[in-house]
């Protein structure tokens, strides 16, 4: 990890933390089937382009309640504040929301986002039926209900912060619902969404383009369109693929052909509304978060493990068309020179200490059992499989105050933990609202190998 040059004091710099806001909302959509030949795939569109695009949308589905007589009722695929059967219409609102917690994840496993809310499913005595699970006999309109409030299939959308300043964080899909008829307390429902690359999962016959030629960003730009899905990326990436054949293997479902692909170009993947992000690791990012232990950082839990780490990895293989064959080897000054790990200046990565301060010497990986059609592919293999293995050594889990900054591709800079203090960046995060207020968990790793002593870094 590059250090950055802006460093940010966590504490001094955030919202007032008094007033944590969020908003659950839900929508029906139409039932519609996706079209079985899509119109002509997009290339990747701009990344920031994309998210300021899905603000406006989510922003413009938002059904605004009132107690006007003559505003119309909401439209199937209208989004509805989940605070009582209709939100926050006059005479209507309640507290049915216990808690909310928003998960979202970069690691090697590439696993999609989730919401998951606890509702109080309130029981109405005199329509005797539930709120949430219950058919409604009777909608806002005066016509008789279809389905539940609440149903699997149906759009959950999240947005967060503190103040007036909230921001869409997650739009999905419902895939579980619990309920809960306790013998004491109030009954209750549990439901969970996960993001939009669920429409990926099970299909396996997703129309086979040819993907000769094409770049990783490129082919998954034309997989994600078969579920209407948008690929966005930085302006002016284009990964080199890391295999030779152009159709998914016929045992893999689209979301696991592009999660394998990704994990083997050393790419992330994560997915906001309908647009699925497919980025390089922000390891030279310029700005951090810092936190100090009992300074707004709550809790700190570093592990180091080194154990079956290679010091370099070797790749054999050969075109399948043409018989050549490529033998290529990747260390850890390789990836410094590309910026996926630390200067030389900064000190050395941990996998290059590996064989200075373990019993095993050099430890070279190699693989033979991926396809390359260069010395160029085999080599970009190389340092995903590189890539994986360094950023597994020293991993932390951490506890701060609720801060809707800490997110996953951020980079935090931790104080007062000794030797373990210094820069780390976000793979895995969870924002909680419930009983006990709001609450930001991480996981995160670092490349660069433990000091003797304490970073004296200060915020800027």
């Amino acid at each position: 990890m590059v250090a950055p040059t802006q460093i940010v004091d966590a504490i001094s710099t955030g919202e007032d933390r008094y007033v944590p806001r969020y908003q659950v909302l839900f929508a029906k959509e139409p039932i519609s089937e996706l079209e079985p030949n899509p119109p002509a795939v997009k290339g990747p569109v701009d990344l920031a382009t994309a998210i300021e695009q899905e603000f406006s949308r989510l922003e413009a589905k938002v059904y605004r309640a009132s107690g006007d007589p003559n505003n119309p009722a909401p439209k199937l695929g209208d989004l509805l504040p989940l605070a009582g059967p209709w939100g926050e219409k006059q005479g209507q609102y309640t507290n049915d929301v216990v808690s909310v917690e928003f998960t979202e994840s970069i690691d090697k496993k590439q696993p999609l986002s989730k919401v998951k809310v606890e509702l109080h499913n309130v029981f109405d005595f005199e329509a005797r039926q539930f709120r949430y699970t219950d058919v409604l006999k009777e909608s806002p309109d005066g016509r008789p209900g279809v389905f539940p409030l609440i149903e699997y299939g149906d759009t959950l959308a999240l947005r967060f912060g503190y103040g007036s300043d909230i921001l869409w964080v997650f739009e999905g899909i419902i895939t579980t619902l619990e309920a809960d008829f306790p013998a004491d307390g109030q009954p209750k429902l549990t439901i969970t969404a996960v993001d939009k690359r669920e429409r990926l999962r099970n299909r396996k016959k997703v129309k086979r383009s040819q993907f000769s030629g094409m770049s990783e960003e490129e082919v998954a730009a034309a997989v994600a369109s078969e579920v209407g899905l948008t690929v966005a990326t930085v302006d002016g990436q284009k990964t080199m693929p890391t295999k030779s054949k152009g159709n998914k293997p016929s045992d893999q479902d689209a979301l696991q052909y592009l999660t394998d692909r990704a994990n083997k170009a050393a790419l992330e993947l994560l997915c906001f509304g309908n647009v699925l992000f497919v980025l390089k690791p922000n390891d030279a990012a310029d700005k951090a978060t810092r936190y100090d232990y009992r300074r707004g950082l709550m809790s700190f839990a570093p592990t180091l493990n080194n154990a079956g780490k290679p010091t370099a990895v070797r790749v054999v293989s050969r075109n399948p068309t043409t018989g050549e064959k490529f033998d290529v080897t990747v260390k850890p000054e390789d990836l410094q020179q590309l910026g996926l790990a630390p200067s030389s200046k900064e000190g050395e990565t941990e996998i290059a200490q590996v064989k200075k301060k373990g019993q095993g010497g050099e430890k070279v990986e190699v693989v033979t059992n991926y396809l390359a059609r260069s010395a160029d592919e085999a080599k970009q293999i190389a340092i995903g499989i590189m890539k994986r293995n360094m950023d597994q050594s020293i991993t932390v889990s951490g506890e701060v105050v609720g801060d809707p900054r800490v997110r996953v591709r951020e980079t935090l800079q931790i104080g007062g933990v000794g030797r373990f203090g210094g820069f780390y960046y976000v793979t895995e995060t969870t924002h909680r609202f419930g009983a006990n207020g709001y609450q930001t968990s991480f996981k995160a790793r670092r490349n660069t190998a433990l000091g003797k002593t304490a970073p004296e870094e200060e915020p800027s």
